[in-house]
């Protein structure tokens, strides 16, 4: 039986994260704040990516936010009430340097505790292995990259509801049938549907579990789902 092309393309992405993948990253011994169980839907609009290579970046900025409700102030008020740190930019601005800020720190030779990392183009966006990197650092629980079986795309599903409704927002890479292009945030899960922080636009958008099963999810312009970035 011959490999469709999308098969073909999950087959040899694996193949290059299971090479470039870091396993051995210990999460701090810090914990965070659990995140909400809701996206920030009220600001619709006004949490959006810079540009064209940051929205894994963005997804980043929004899931701390969700998982510290003090950055979320901070963001959202320019003041934050445990560290004192102030900024003049409104919230849209602030948002925007802040995911300037993280596109810049994932694609450094150097993670955000000083350890060394996998560099990345930053004009090809954030790596899924940065993210998950990045992740593990920022919430004190160790990410890994799950890719998304194009045969059984129903137990990728399923196991990114199990992450939300562990507390864990779920970033998913999405694209078209040669590659991935594109980050969102899922946010809150049923066996029905997903919530997910579309950072394009800024808002909240709802995908069907049929839609994710066909492959057809619909979210800035790109329908394949190809991969997620879960809590080990």
């Amino acid at each position: 039986m011959g490999i469709d092309r999308a098969t073909r393309g999950v087959l040899a992405l694996r193949t290059v994260l299971a090479r470039l993948q870091d396993r051995s990253i210990a999460p701090p011994a810090a914990t965070r704040t659990p995140a909400p169980r809701t996206p920030f839907e009220a600001a619709s609009g006004t949490y959006t990516q810079p540009d064209a290579t940051t929205c894994g970046s963005a997804v980043l900025v929004m899931a701390e936010m969700l998982a510290d409700p003090a950055y979320a102030t901070f963001v959202a008020t320019g003041r934050h009430p445990a560290t004192g740190r102030t900024s003049q930019l409104s919230p849209a601005e602030l948002f925007h340097a802040e995911s300037l800020a993280m596109h810049r720190q994932t694609g450094r030779w150097r993670d955000r505790a000083g350890r060394l990392q996998s560099p990345w183009i930053s004009a090809l966006g954030t790596s899924p292995w940065g993210l998950a990197r990045q992740l593990t650092l920022a919430t004190a629980h160790p990410h890994r990259v799950d890719l998304v079986d194009p045969g059984r795309p129903g137990a990728a599903y399923d196991r990114i509801v199990d992450a939300v409704r562990a507390g864990h927002p779920v970033p998913l890479y999405v694209g078209n049938a040669w590659s991935p292009r594109h980050v969102v945030l899922v946010t809150t899960a049923s066996t029905d549907a997903l919530r997910v922080y579309e950072p394009a636009a800024g808002r909240a958008v709802t995908v069907t579990r049929s839609a994710f099963e066909r492959g057809d999810v619909a979210l800035a312009g790109w329908r394949v789902p190809w991969l997620a970035v879960v809590p080990s």
